[in-house]
């Protein structure tokens, strides 16, 4: 693995989820982590089944680690990176057994063909337009021939003229995110992502537990757009 530069705009912008998730990790971990959504386990779970033991799982933004244990189960060899601190010590905790990598997702590069599943669920929400389109074309070199890119997005628009996304409050913390909404999650897709083919593409609304909507303070159902690419 190497370590790329950052610029200072998004080393800034970063900062601030990163902050936040310092303070909401904990109960982030436990309303979201631990009652995950039934969308979010059934489709981490056909991922798992899909791969061999063995196989080389990364997952960008891995939180407190708990989405990632079906891939250990499976007995898969997992690397997380996370730019949490706070997080990073629960994957610690949760998943011992995984590479874990306490960094921002956008300063990590692997060597081509490194990996069998790239995995980024409700995180690449936090990356900037320009970062997403980077990312994605990063993930494609990434993986081997066959391997899957699992990922989540909006399935609504929201970007502004300054910072190319919003930032909002969110467990009580201020956040940036990004999306382009399901049509130009697909255009994201197929312009950056070369060799990509869509095998899963669909929106899914999920109504969230009591506790986890009474915290965010927003509806209780939330919109996203779930994603499986195959490299070809």
């Amino acid at each position: 693995m190497d370590t790329l530069a950052l610029s200072e705009h998004t080393i800034a912008l970063h900062k601030v989820n990163a902050d936040a998730y310092e303070k909401v990790a904990s109960t982030y971990h436990n309303l979201f982590a631990l009652k995950p959504t039934a969308t979010r386990v059934q489709f981490i779970q056909d991922l798992a089944k899909d791969l061999a033991p063995g196989s080389k799982v990364l997952e960008l933004g891995c939180g407190s680690g708990v989405g990632s244990k079906p891939f250990i189960e499976r007995g898969c060899e997992v690397t997380g990176v996370e730019i949490s601190a706070a997080q990073i010590a629960l994957a610690r905790e949760n998943i011992p057994t995984a590479t874990l990598v306490h960094a921002d997702m956008m300063a990590v590069s692997f060597l081509p063909e490194s990996f069998d599943a790239v995995v980024g669920v409700y995180s690449f929400l936090h990356l900037s337009k320009d970062n997403q389109e980077i990312l994605i074309s990063r993930i494609a070199e990434w993986l081997k021939p066959g391997g899957s890119l699992a990922c989540n997005f909006p399935a609504e628009t929201f970007t502004d003229s300054t910072l190319g996304g919003v930032t909002s409050e969110w467990l009580g913390e201020k956040m940036f995110w990004h999306s382009l909404g399901a049509d130009g999650n697909r255009e994201l897709l197929k312009e950056h992502g070369k060799g990509l083919k869509l095998v899963k593409d669909e929106v899914v609304v999920d109504t969230l537990d009591a506790a986890a909507a009474e915290a965010t303070k927003g509806s209780p159902d939330e919109a996203f757009h779930w994603i499986r690419a195959i490299k070809e």
